[in-house]
């Protein structure tokens, strides 16, 4: 079972089309959260997976937790009284890019009992993104996150979530908290390799990251990703797809890696099967898998 913790939001999409203030179309809602989007792709690639996040008492809460259910995805999602459920406004533009702005909403009272009081019995991994930090839990839920990995002598893996997450929680200080909390999986992008780093090339990036986790997984968007495990280092390419819309592909990338790995795959084809993941979610508009339209 992969227990995966973080950030459940309802994302409203502003498409490149949206040129008026009444149309009939040119906006579209969709189920979000970079934690609970990993969730429901693994869900969707039949991956045992238990998501734990926190939403509103409301209706959207209800919807949001009703569509992790519908990808196979075990919830334990705590509504909070008197919160609204999280949301993320995201304007596209012709090239599939996206600009978001995000009120995180209940996600912010996510804490350490949320996960400590969710385990599963059988546990082959946890998953938390950078995002769940910023919140009432901040390191304590890493903390409580290697405690389960730990007594089920799981992997621990970490996603820095953005720049902008490192920059708030600190770069030294999230680097000591994940080497301290035996993190077994890093999967920055490239972007967030370099926050952490200095670094800009993803070999060198990499290369220094194995000094906080032993796999290092730096996502490059369409040039690929570099693996490195073991001392060494390795490009794993993807094929160039334009995309329609990139929110997402991140999230399903891991998602497709912790899946192949779960089932024993080698980092590098655990790679590639993230690149076909990645390649399918940015052909549909949200971060989720296409049948949830």
């Amino acid at each position: 079972m992969m227990l995966v913790v973080g950030d459940l939001l309802l994302d409203v999409l502003l498409l490149p089309e949206l040129t008026h203030s009444e149309q009939p179309a040119g906006m579209l809602a969709r189920s979000g959260g970079s934690a609970a989007n990993t969730a429901a792709w693994m869900g969707h690639l039949g991956s045992p997976v238990v998501f734990v996040g926190c939403v509103g008492n409301d209706g959207i809460g209800d919807m949001l937790r009703a569509e992790l259910r519908l990808e196979g995805v075990e919830t334990e999602v705590r509504s909070v009284a008197g919160m609204e459920t999280g949301c993320v406004a995201v304007e596209l533009d012709a090239r599939g890019e996206r600009l978001m702005r995000s009120s995180r909403g209940a996600n912010v009272a996510l804490v350490a009992d949320d996960v400590l009081r969710t385990v599963p019995s059988r546990v082959w991994g946890v998953h938390l993104t950078g995002y769940a930090l910023l919140g009432q839990g901040s390191f304590a839920l890493l903390e409580a996150a290697a405690g389960v990995a730990r007594a089920h002598h799981a992997l621990l893996s970490f996603d820095p979530s953005s720049e902008g997450v490192i920059d708030s929680l600190g770069r030294d200080r999230l680097l000591g908290a994940l080497k301290a909390c035996d993190l077994g999986l890093l999967l920055p992008n490239i972007v967030e390799a370099v926050a952490l780093t200095g670094l800009e090339e993803p070999a060198e990036a990499a290369g220094m990251l194995g000094e906080t986790a032993p796999t290092v997984v730096v996502k490059c968007s369409e040039r690929g990703a570099v693996a490195f495990a073991g001392g060494e280092v390795c490009w794993v390419p993807t094929e160039p797809t334009q995309p329609l819309d990139t929110t997402g592909a991140g999230d399903a990338f891991n998602a497709g890696l912790l899946a192949a790995l779960m089932r024993g795959d080698p980092l590098k084809d655990a790679c590639r099967y993230g690149h076909k993941i990645a390649c399918e979610a940015i052909q549909v508009y949200g971060g989720r898998p296409a049948r949830q339209r």
